[in-house]
């Protein structure tokens, strides 16, 4: 669990519509920033894609964990993919280390503002698999997406084969809702169950109660997040 997730509210000021709110916090289609502990996430723009970015994308074995093929990107194709996210309902949301600002991975995260539910993909570089970056990443945007996208919902899809996935949603205290038989073609061939997690919105208020001792059970109403 990251640090900064415990969403300490900040000085409010009036906006010109005489709505209070703090200085600097994202709204809708604004550039996003959160922080966890040891990472700050921030939106990719043109100028962040890198000839490691396009690397990933192009990685059998990164790929396959995503149950892709390698994409055989070129720096355009990687430019045109982040500039796709709106940063309303779909954010391409950069992992860099705090210390030196080193881009070692990505989260994307998709909400369904309709349905109130919301899903992301990550992808670290292979040198810092192991490290426990999923779990902290993906702690820090579903406080974000329960909070300030108002979602109910948070969910996963794992392609069976991939272990360490499953073994992820599980420590975090996803519910496995069911597995669906060999839904899928396998990129390593044959075919591939699908396994589908979620956690609601009032079980992450409850995991937050309990790993700060609060009597509360409110997910903590505001967060952290700036915007640019």
């Amino acid at each position: 669990m990251a640090a900064n997730e415990t969403d300490t509210p900040a000085a409010r000021q009036p906006s010109q519509s005489g709505t209070a709110r703090r200085p600097n916090t994202w709204q809708p289609g604004m550039k996003l920033a959160l922080l966890s502990r040891r990472y700050v996430l921030r939106s990719t723009a043109a100028q962040g894609v890198t000839e490691r970015y396009r690397s990933w994308w192009n990685d059998a074995e990164i790929m396959a964990g995503l149950n892709r093929k390698p994409r055989n990107w070129s720096m355009d194709d990687c430019i045109r993919h982040v500039l796709s996210f709106n940063n309303r309902n779909n954010f391409h949301l950069g992992i860099h280390r705090k210390e030196d600002s080193e881009m070692i991975g990505f989260i994307t995260l998709m909400a369904t503002i309709k349905n109130r539910t919301a899903k992301s993909n990550i992808v670290v570089d292979k040198e810092f698999w192991g490290d426990g970056v999923v779990k902290e990443v993906r702690a820090r945007v579903m406080q974000f997406s329960f909070n300030r996208l108002n979602t109910l919902k948070y969910k996963g899809m794992v392609v069976g084969r991939n272990y360490p996935s499953i073994y992820n949603y599980l420590s975090m205290g996803f519910t496995c809702e069911g597995v669906f038989k060999e839904e899928t073609a396998a990129v390593e061939g044959g075919r591939a169950d699908i396994f589908h997690f979620a956690m609601f919105r009032e079980e992450w208020a409850e995991q937050l109660k309990q790993q700060r001792g609060e009597p509360s059970a409110e997910a903590g109403r505001d967060d952290p997040a700036t915007g640019g």
